[in-house]
């Protein structure tokens, strides 16, 4: 399995001496870092979406949904679980611009939940949410998460 390999390389960059390593190496590490927290929650979106579908975290699992199984094997906060599966049906459905933008490192998953927030939002037409969803998408390249909310408020 590629993503198996993937983790196996990961963890050997995590045992890289950052005190031997130059300025511009750190800063492109922090960078690097960044944009696989990105790719990475690409590609968990696809597979908590088809988890969600067979309905594994109760029938298989035992959780009480998607959501809280997600929330178990993260170690996240409760509620995140069911953020992430959120995220993952819009990443995955309507908002296709913004999981091309998550894939190509240019919107963290941070960005991605204020991008479902304001879609959210919106009439229900689907060119004022993909007009929407280009200005975020656009915007999240200059701005943070907690600006690009207030952008998506107006």
């Amino acid at each position: 399995m590629v993503l198996a390999e993937a983790v196996s390389l990961v963890r050997e960059a995590a045992e890289t001496m950052f005190a031997g390593q130059t300025d511009a190496t750190v800063v492109k590490l922090v960078e690097l870092a960044a944009e696989l927290r990105s790719v990475t929650a690409v590609v968990e979106a696809g597979a908590v979406v088809e988890a969600d579908a067979r309905d594994l975290g109760k029938t298989r699992l035992h959780y009480g949904s998607t959501g809280d199984w997600v929330t178990h094997v993260g170690g996240l906060r409760k509620g995140e679980g069911k953020r992430i599966v959120r995220r993952a049906h819009a990443l995955t459905g309507p908002l296709a611009a913004t999981r091309a933008a998550m894939a190509a490192g240019r919107v963290s998953p941070e960005q991605a939940d204020v991008i479902v927030r304001s879609i959210d939002q919106l009439p229900s037409g689907p060119a004022v949410r993909q007009r929407g969803e280009a200005v975020l998408v656009e915007h999240a390249g200059d701005f943070d998460a907690t600006d690009l909310a207030r952008t998506g408020r107006h």
